[in-house]
């Protein structure tokens, strides 16, 4: 079947899941407050915490001395924070906004299959039977995540309660 392991940490898992119930709970926040504050707003304050918080980490662990500061790597730093970064957030919080939550969210599952696929096709990396299952495991997920359930009720109109 490929790599599968049982070897995990149980602070792996715990912080797995907590970034889940995060991530969740964040999701339902935005949608909350959507109406109310500015989408550019709430990008700016996450990216500027979120990059105090990751830099103080990374100098940490890493140190500066690694890094080569050049115009190329500049320039693509800045293009992935300002249009990468930027463009998605604000496209996910626009989606939020309008949609339902639950269902919006269940989309940043297709990030893996991307990852998957560019690491296939541009950098040789293998391509195993275990990560087939878990594409199709994902893309089922999403796929009854967003489906119309056969007995869903329509909101009423006229005050009656109909069927689909």
């Amino acid at each position: 079947m490929g790599e599968l392991s049982a070897n995990a940490s149980a602070v792996g898992i715990i912080l797995a899941v907590l970034t889940a119930l995060s991530w969740a709970i964040g999701t339902v926040y935005i949608k909350r407050i959507s109406d109310s504050v500015d989408g550019i707003w709430l990008i700016t304050i996450q990216s500027l915490v979120g990059g105090v918080v990751m830099t103080a980490t990374g100098s940490g662990v890493e140190g500066w001395s690694h890094i080569v500061w050049n115009s190329s790597s500049i320039l693509l730093l800045l293009f992935l924070a300002l249009f990468s970064v930027a463009v998605a957030w604000l496209i996910y919080f626009y989606l939020i906004s309008k949609g339902e939550a639950s269902k919006v969210a269940s989309f940043n599952f297709l990030v893996p299959i991307i990852s998957i696929v560019i690491g296939t096709l541009f950098l040789d990396e293998p391509f195993t039977s275990s990560l087939l299952v878990g594409l199709v495991l994902i893309i089922i997920s999403i796929y009854l995540v967003n489906k119309k359930a056969k007995n869903q009720k329509l909101k009423p109109s006229d005050g009656g309660d109909q069927a689909a």
